[in-house]
């Protein structure tokens, strides 16, 4: 009798411990617990209707070839950019080489076909919704770009997900970029059925992490960021077909064929009505849906209106329909308050060296203390990881870094889509990969244990105590350039994509103002929000300073670490709870300069007093090698990515730039300094993985 209560026992226990494990995943390990029971997808596209009775192209993307189910959790992904598209003129040869590289034979193609993590999601039994905003790709209307009411229209379309058959009720978003900046606003209207989001690579506020850093207009990133967006959302005004136009949604005359629908090369009169649109295949189409869609895009109002909108609060008109909107509207973090009402799971997702990442930073600390809150910061760039960095960075992995994200992502939808037990949300809440050394976990963001360290600016360069001596004096260079060598990328031109080379700033330091600490005795770990602390003044009326942060090896090569930048008339600080309207307590707490009318400052630096400009540097996880230099670098213009002072520069061109000096003060009752959250060595609360 004791044996068999014995067996009894010990069989129970062999069941719960095989339970608990076959249920638990780790970072960046998937256990396929849910396996990858489904081996093909069917793509349907519609339109539908939202509330003001705007049609949206839509595609519904469901697993096939797999288990018999009703309905499946489902993964909404709403986009500016196309949510499938077409090759108009391919050859077998095309055909062919699209087979091979795994994207199906074409010529008409969903997001699906193309991302692979997204094939994932389908093979594990998720449906996706893909659809085009209103006023671009195949849907109907039009828009202010970033209108809060594209956040209504993402809400019509979850409500709508809900209603059908095949959506079990439990729907998720995912996307990065435009494609988080829309989870945040349809989140911020609180669909039911909407359970959890994963924005990625996307700020709290667009004034500051995206149109002006600084105050400071990023003209190459905003140009080319409208130039997209006009791009491909007028695909019959280019003069030559693009090579890959949204897809169509209706098949109008009926031959099986959707790439037949987009008119073939016409000029712009075509869409003034000179002439009707012509078609391959000769047929003709009664209500040509393609083109009376593009046709309504003709009233979108594009990003390039907000580049002479100086001020945060100056309204950008939309006529009756789209009313007004401005900087505070945009911001994702205007509405924080309402995501935090929902406290809906959310898994922030950031790149150490993206354009936003102050952004994604302050999006996981402000709602951390009301929504389930995750985040995830890595060594990628606004669009990709490259490989220039994996040697560089130490980054040695047997999967690639997407390949590790889409692992993640799986997991948290598994939890909180499909409500599998596996542990996601029993991990620390924070995961960032600390460069040259790895991944480790933490509980906070910032981390508790950072000490803000200063290191003084003077004539022996970074020292931790201010300096005596003569104040700094530095001839600006107007064609400073804030990006790396060898390489016409920078963080903020994030259209671009990663950088092909390693970023480094050794001979474009040369055109700056360079201070170098001692050479390190031992490993140092930044990590956190570097502040700058820059007392200036100048022969100018106004200033931009650009600062640097660098790692400097043994053989004096200079590597990139983040960077900030100010200009002087924004010099004083204001409460950034305004961003959330007041709301919420708008964390961490780093300097926030108005970028109001009346906080402007016009001439501050008339009366040749010095004026201190306190601001941050984007966050940052970076281990400086003992043998290493810690390097500051200030630079008065970044010609190649943002606008040059109107004050110093009056016609916005170099040739226009009166010569300028500035002095950094550096006694002290006007300490210059940058301050570093240094990370003290020892036990750690959490161990690296």
């Amino acid at each position: 009798m004791r044996l068999c209560l014995r067996m009894v026992f010990l069989t129970s226990l062999l069941i719960l411990i095989s339970s608990s494990l076959w249920s638990q995943s780790l970072h960046f390990q998937y256990d396929d617990y849910d396996k990858k029971v489904y081996k093909e997808y069917s793509v349907e596209s519609q339109y539908v209707k939202v509330t003001d009775g705007t049609s949206l192209a839509v595609d519904v993307i469901l697993p096939t070839q797999g288990p018999s189910r009703d309905a499946f959790p489902t993964i909404f992904i709403y986009t500016p950019y196309g949510r499938g598209f077409i090759v108009p003129h391919m050859g077998l040869a095309k055909h062919i080489g699209s087979t091979a590289l795994g994207f199906g034979w074409g010529p008409t193609y969903s997001m699906v076909d193309l991302v692979k993590s997204l094939k994932m999601m389908v093979a594990h039994g998720y449906a996706i919704v893909i659809a085009d905003m209103r006023g671009t790709g195949a849907s109907y209307g039009h828009q202010i770009a970033l209108m809060p009411k594209l956040g209504e229209d993402g809400k019509d379309l979850i409500d709508w997900m809900a209603q059908q058959s095949w959506c079990d009720g439990h729907v998720g978003m995912w996307g990065q970029s435009y494609l988080g900046w829309a989870q945040y606003m349809t989140a911020a209207q609180q669909p039911d059925a909407l359970k959890c989001i994963i924005p990625e690579v996307m700020g709290f506020d667009l004034y500051t992490t995206g149109f002006r850093p600084g105050g400071i207009l990023a003209t190459r990133w905003m140009e080319g960021f409208s130039g997209r967006l006009q791009g491909g959302n007028l695909n019959v005004l280019e003069k030559k077909p693009i090579a890959m136009p949204t897809a169509p949604v209706i098949d109008e005359d009926g031959d099986g064929k959707l790439v037949d629908e987009w008119p073939e090369f016409e000029r712009k009169a075509m869409l003034q009505g000179a002439f009707a649109p012509r078609y391959r295949d000769k047929a003709s189409r009664d209500s040509q849906y393609y083109y009376q869609a593009t046709l309504d895009h003709l009233d979108n109002v594009w990003v390039e209106t907000f580049l002479d909108s100086t001020y945060q609060s100056i309204d950008v008109t939309g006529g009756e329909e789209l009313g007004n909107i401005n900087f505070y509207k945009v911001g994702p973090g205007y509405d924080a308050k309402k995501i935090a009402d929902t406290e809906i799971p959310i898994f922030h997702i950031g790149g150490w060296f993206d354009g936003f990442l102050r952004g994604t930073a302050m999006w996981y600390a402000t709602l951390a203390p009301y929504n389930p809150s995750y985040l995830h910061l890595g060594p990628r760039f606004h669009t990709s990881f490259p490989k220039a960095y994996q040697k560089y960075l130490e980054y040695d992995f047997k999967d690639t870094y997407g390949e590790q994200m889409a692992k993640e992502r799986l997991r948290f939808y598994d939890r909180y889509l499909k409500g599998i037990d596996n542990g996601f949300d029993k991990d620390a809440p924070v995961h960032l990969y600390v460069m040259h050394e790895g991944w480790r976990e933490e509980a906070t963001w910032p981390l508790e244990r950072e000490v803000m360290t200063p290191f003084f600016l003077g004539e022996s360069g970074l020292t931790k105590a201010p300096q005596k001596g003569s104040n700094l004096t530095y001839e600006v260079d107007f064609t400073a350039y804030g990006g790396y060598d060898k390489d016409s990328s920078a963080r903020m031109i994030m259209y671009r994509g990663a950088p092909s080379n390693v970023m480094k700033r050794t001979t474009l330091d040369e055109r700056c103002l360079v201070l170098e600490s001692e050479v390190l005795t031992e490993d140092v770990e930044v990590t956190g929000h570097p502040l700058a602390h820059i007392w200036l003044s100048a022969n100018q009326a106004d200033a931009d300073v650009y600062v640097y942060l660098s790692d400097v090896d043994e053989k004096g090569e200079a590597y990139y670490v983040t960077d900030g930048q100010l200009r002087a008339g924004w010099a004083k600080m204001y409460d950034n709870n305004v961003l959330a309207q007041n709301q919420l307590d708008v964390k961490p707490e780093l300097p926030w300069h108005g970028y109001e009318q009346a906080q402007w400052q016009d001439g501050i630096l008339s009366s040749g007093e010095p004026v201190e400009l306190t601001f941050d540097l984007l966050p940052t996880s970076w281990k400086f090698k003992k043998g290493h230099k810690i390097r500051i670098s200030i630079a008065g213009a970044d010609a190649a990515t943002f606008e040059l002072n109107p004050t110093i520069c009056p016609d916005g061109t170099l040739g226009s730039c009166a010569e300028t000096t500035y002095t950094i003060h550096t006694d002290a009752a006007h300490p210059s300094r940058v301050v570093l959250p240094i990370i003290p060595s020892g036990p750690q609360e959490q161990a690296s993985r």
